[in-house]
């Protein structure tokens, strides 16, 4: 397994949201927490090497992050998408292994947390991502340097390594991710169904 203090952990928070009717998703309250917090509290049980969040301004939900020794990488230029957000974090990062989350995939457990990084331990590929059906990303456990050679602007984040990448299941309710009210109802309603009465 690789040791979580070699790794840097980079939880991209600085989409515009847009499909999400205006509203800040990454705050809305899901469950006891906002949104943005849900993979927070997983993180934090690793002793990871260095933290970093990317964000589009300060806004409350960032404090916690802040609070547990995460460094705010604000990026205010949304139009350079997914891979300017990527590069904005890793502008803060000088670790050679980097595990990619997304601020908004609450249901990830840290189980899986703890699989990739047993994966990468047993793997040469550049990536370990995560894989559920025909879904295949974050989280990601990825080689710095090539992350670093990806283009600096455009959509997909590092989808373009999958095709290098090994692979570790997910459960098919932890991928869920929100965009939209829609997907916002739907994982509440599976928080709700595993949560402990």
């Amino acid at each position: 397994m690789v040791d979580a203090s070699s790794v840097a952990v980079l939880v991209l928070g600085a989409g515009a949201g847009s499909r999400y009717a205006g509203a800040d998703k990454l705050g809305t309250m899901l469950g006891d927490r906002p949104v943005a917090h849900h993979i927070l509290q997983v993180l934090n049980g690793f002793s990871w090497g260095e933290r970093i969040v990317t964000c589009r301004s300060f806004a409350p939900w960032t404090q916690a992050y802040a609070d547990a020794g995460f460094t705010l990488a604000l990026t205010e230029d949304v139009d350079t998408g997914m891979l300017g957000s990527l590069h904005r974090g890793l502008a803060e990062i000088q670790q050679e292994r980097v595990l990619i989350c997304l601020a908004d995939m609450p249901l990830v457990p840290r189980s899986h947390i703890e699989e990739l990084l047993r994966a990468s331990g047993m793997s040469h590929a550049p990536v370990v991502a995560s894989s559920s059906g025909i879904y295949q990303g974050p989280p990601a456990l990825c080689s710095a340097e090539h992350l670093r050679a990806l283009p600096l602007a455009g959509e997909g984040g590092a989808r373009s390594l999958l095709s290098q990448a090994d692979f570790v299941p997910m459960n098919a309710s932890a991928i869920a991710d929100i965009d939209t009210v829609h997907d916002y109802e739907n994982v509440r309603q599976i928080l709700q169904r595993t949560s402990p009465e």
